[in-house]
């Protein structure tokens, strides 16, 4: 009875304010019972049967949970990137002139000019660390050859290597949601470009 009358108290309660959100306690727990009682009406064994649609109840909502994970997962995961390091022949100074001509990576000034007047889109990553004749650390949005309007997001570093050439480190990353990142002919060609600055 004490149950009752918590339920149909809380039931008016609802009714007040228009709806209720969450239940909890003991509450809860007659509540369940009757839903469960009224699922077995008529089992052989009741007590059996709602230990059962209890079960059955929690692994469906198990499942379900799983399943709105891994959608969100699958809709929220980070970027998909690839990396590469390599080295070649020329010069540090030679291969950062390649990467601005090639993937038009953002200059300091550039980026002034856009903040300032055309208030454009700027990478929060963005980075142009230039070391002439040593290293340079770049991180923006790029261009990649043959794929007009896509614009991946890549750090660079070029450092120089030894008394010639020069390594190259490379992250470059695509959401998971463009349209073209499942094209494999957009990775072959940014995997191409990339290692064509240091041939």
């Amino acid at each position: 009875m004490k149950h009752a009358s918590t339920w149909i108290a809380g039931a008016i309660l609802c009714a007040a304010l228009s709806g209720c959100v969450t239940v909890t306690g003991s509450v809860q727990n007659y509540m369940d019972d009757m839903i469960y009682s009224a699922k077995c009406v008529g089992a052989n064994d009741t007590e059996a049967c709602k230990v059962k649609a209890k079960e059955d109840f929690d692994n469906s909502q198990q499942g379900r949970n799983a399943n709105s994970a891994l959608q969100a997962s699958s809709s929220d995961s980070p970027d998909i990137c690839r990396i590469i390091e390599t080295t070649g022949p020329p010069d540090v100074d030679t291969a950062y002139i390649r990467a601005m001509k090639m993937f038009h990576f953002t200059t300091h000034e550039e980026l002034d000019s856009r903040q300032r007047y055309k208030k454009g889109i700027v990478n929060p990553h963005f980075k142009h660390v230039r070391t002439p004749g040593v290293m340079y650390d770049l991180w923006d949005f790029i261009d990649i050859p043959g794929f007009s309007g896509t614009r991946p997001t890549a750090g660079l570093q070029l450092s120089k290597l030894g008394s010639k050439g020069t390594s190259l480190e490379v992250k470059y990353c695509l959401g998971n949601n463009d349209p073209v990142v499942s094209n494999q002919g957009f990775w072959d060609a940014a995997d191409k470009a990339f290692r064509s600055l240091v041939m």
